[in-house]
């Protein structure tokens, strides 16, 4: 998350801080993992395993760390945009 506040330091180029973007991973907390699952058919949720109200815990193992951070990529990719966003708009309005 530290890396998320970074990106909008003033110091960065604009290439900087779309490179620092790209490499950044979505923190899986229940309002992330929602949006996830409510941009995915039922059959993916259950293929990533985001149950219907999840909770930081639901995330037991690193395999399942890695497919839910696959799966919001593509969900990026699929709207133009970086996986950050995903949380940006879950989270920041709520807090």
């Amino acid at each position: 998350m530290n890396l998320k506040n970074l990106a909008t330091w003033s110091g960065f180029s604009d290439e900087e801080r779309r490179r620092l973007i790209s490499f950044l991973h979505v923190p899986l907390d229940s309002y992330t993992l929602m949006a996830i699952r409510n941009c995915l058919s039922e059959t993916e949720a259950s293929w990533v395993m985001i149950p219907s109200s999840p909770t930081m815990r639901s995330i037991g193992d690193n395999e399942t760390y890695v497919a839910l951070q696959a799966a919001v990529r593509q969900i990026a990719d699929e709207a133009g945009t970086q996986a950050i966003c995903i949380d940006v708009l879950a989270w920041n309005p709520t807090h």
